[in-house]
């Protein structure tokens, strides 16, 4: 068993872009990993081609875990199913933690066994920040700064060939 808080980054990473790096380096544990499901809440289900595509972009970058698991909660069974004993903590846009307060609310988001840290995204020239919200679930934490010409970075607007992410 294993008794260190686990870090988990989940995403798409379509594609993994720097902003998504500079997260996962800034976490100061050697016991974390990306996550990437290929089951996936509210999205199309994905082809072997991309999920092939998606696990190639990690050659020699960082760890990386794929699973079946499409929520939180399905996440957590597997950690304590491989034997890990703290609660697990996630790193997350402010993106997802607005899609959990939608979908489940302060107390909801509460009763998940696990920590959140959530870091600022900027989406349409908004920046969106766990911050200005008046009631922040206990279980969520507001995110180091990310640099600010990271905050922006968005895997939708790589696609959309708005901006490259140069390596």
């Amino acid at each position: 068993t294993n008794t260190e808080p686990v870090h988990i980054f989940p995403g798409s990473f379509n594609p993994l872009h720097k902003g998504h790096l500079s997260i996962y380096d800034g976490i100061e544990s050697n016991n974390k990993f990306f996550e990437y499901s290929v089951c996936r809440v509210g999205k199309n289900q994905l082809t072997l081609e991309q999920v092939i595509d998606t696990i190639k972009q990690f050659e020699w970058k960082s760890s990386l875990v794929v699973t079946n698991a499409p929520t939180f909660l399905d996440k957590i069974k597997i950690l304590q199913l491989l034997g890990f004993q703290q609660e697990p903590i996630f790193h997350i846009g402010y993106d997802t933690a607005l899609r959990l307060k939608h979908s489940y609310g302060i107390l909801g988001i509460e009763l998940v066994p696990a920590k959140f840290i959530v870091y600022d995204r900027v989406e349409d020239d908004i920046r969106g920040t766990l911050s200005a919200w008046t009631n922040i679930p206990e279980n969520f934490n507001i995110g180091e700064e990310v640099p600010e010409c990271l905050v922006g970075i968005n895997s939708t607007n790589i696609r959309k060939g708005f901006y490259k992410d140069e390596e």
